[in-house]
């Protein structure tokens, strides 16, 4: 049986970070420019990536934004993708024109992606626009990936999931947000954690500790940890995973030692993450945005899933791996949790509080809207990616399940390719 120190040697494969590095960044490019070069090839278009779409008769987004759009847009038949959204909110953000939504509170609560790139539109014209919204979300994924590999506690094959995770991969094909809001949630994390395990005491608030405010180092962490997360949800709000799991270890360590009447509760945890979620909270306050009325949800958990299968049958491949990596994913997740509070631990836990919200959301997801459509559902998949970045599996079991769920994710690379080209 393999010791922890065997296993991370195997899952650091002996490479130094040069060649880590450069390993990743090919692989990385070599899938996202294919995807790039094919799509826009069979589309005769770059354009193709934004998704503009117009049904005629019935809703032609084209031609209500039509002074926003290159001249010569690939048009999509069938009404479009959300990405044409993402691109009509950054074009009329810094320009001052006027912009066509199906739902305008809808498209403006997921602000970020827009906020990042619409200055290129009064600039350099709507064909630099789409160009940059298509690198933008590439350029953080891979500077995220260089940050990943000099972290000692992140190994390396998890490195190369989340490089070539399926679900990143395919908001890039489709101008969507999900990709660019795991980079920066993944960021928030990082620098939570420099600032948790801080060589001067970290988030230690014990009555003999010095000032914590003289920390410049922690403090400066913490702002850092604040911004990328809390920016993460006004970008994609499935990203909510991940302030979720960190305030559920927070409680539950709390109450634990409450229950032990330990002097020593600590809820600064807790209140910060919280915070994480208040920009979000005041953003869609001003916008008078009611998520629970958008969003469409199952009537209760799982019954979306149970919906679709019963209907369609299990033939459509990749909806079934998704379902796969659900399971097997929940099985883990619940098995390590447990086995953590039996076992009076508390180390890293907050990982996989953090992958069973974001299999909630899967789990509440509505069959007609999000199960019966392969790109709706694969992106609320896209926080699970964080959790497996951290996590340190063990048990026999997740040595197992892990190269499992690795695979079937680079089995869904190739059908995004697919099915995108």
């Amino acid at each position: 049986m393999l010791t922890d120190s065997d296993e991370a040697d195997i899952m650091n494969l002996s490479l130094s970070y040069t060649h880590k590095f450069i390993l990743t960044v090919f692989l990385t490019l070599l899938v996202y420019g294919s995807g790039w070069f094919l799509r826009s090839e069979k589309f005769d278009s770059f354009t193709s990536l934004t998704g503009f779409g117009c049904v005629q008769n019935v809703i032609c987004f084209s031609e209500l934004n039509a002074h926003l759009m290159p001249a010569k847009a690939h048009v999509f038949s069938e009404g479009g993708y959300d990405g044409q959204f993402y691109y009509y909110t950054a074009a009329s953000l810094y320009s001052g024109m006027s912009a066509a939504f199906d739902d305008r509170a809808l498209r403006l609560s997921r602000i970020g992606y827009p906020l990042l790139s619409g200055w290129v539109f009064p600039l350099f014209g709507p064909e630099i626009l789409i160009i940059w919204m298509t690198i933008l979300p590439l350029i953080v994924h891979l500077a995220v990936t260089s940050v990943l590999l000099r972290r000692e506690e992140v190994t390396f094959v998890p490195v190369i999931f989340y490089a070539l995770n399926p679900f990143s991969f395919l908001s890039f094909l489709l101008n969507v947000s999900d990709g660019l809001a795991l980079s920066f949630a993944v960021l928030g994390i990082i620098f939570w954690r420099k600032a948790a395990f801080s060589k001067t005491g970290g988030l230690d608030f014990s009555p003999g500790r010095t000032s914590f405010w003289s920390d410049r180092l922690l403090v400066r962490n913490l702002i850092l940890s604040f911004l990328f997360a809390s920016f993460s949800l006004l970008v994609k709000e499935t990203m909510i995973a991940v302030p979720a799991g960190m305030l559920a270890k927070e409680i539950y360590l709390n109450l634990l030692r409450f229950y032990r009447r330990c002097p020593c509760l600590n809820f600064y945890g807790m209140i910060f993450w919280a915070a994480v979620c208040f920009p979000l909270a005041l953003w869609w306050g001003f916008l008078g945005y009611d998520f629970a009325k958008t969003a469409s949800h199952g009537v209760f958990p799982f019954s979306g899933i149970f919906v679709y299968f019963q209907t369609n049958g299990y033939g459509e491949t990749a909806k079934t791996i998704l379902l796969i990596v659900f399971v097997v994913s929940g099985i883990v997740f619940l098995r390590n949790l447990i086995l953590q509070m039996t076992e009076g631990e508390s180390g890293r836990m907050e990982y996989f509080f953090m992958g069973l919200a974001a299999l909630l959301l899967a789990a509440i997801a509505d069959g007609k809207e999000y199960w019966s459509n392969f790109a709706n559902i694969s992106r609320l998949f896209t926080p699970l990616v964080l959790p497996y970045l951290f996590i340190r599996f063990t048990f026999r079991l997740d040595q197992g399940a892990l190269p499992l769920v690795f695979f079937l994710n680079s089995v869904l690379v190739l059908y995004v390719l697919k099915e995108n080209i």
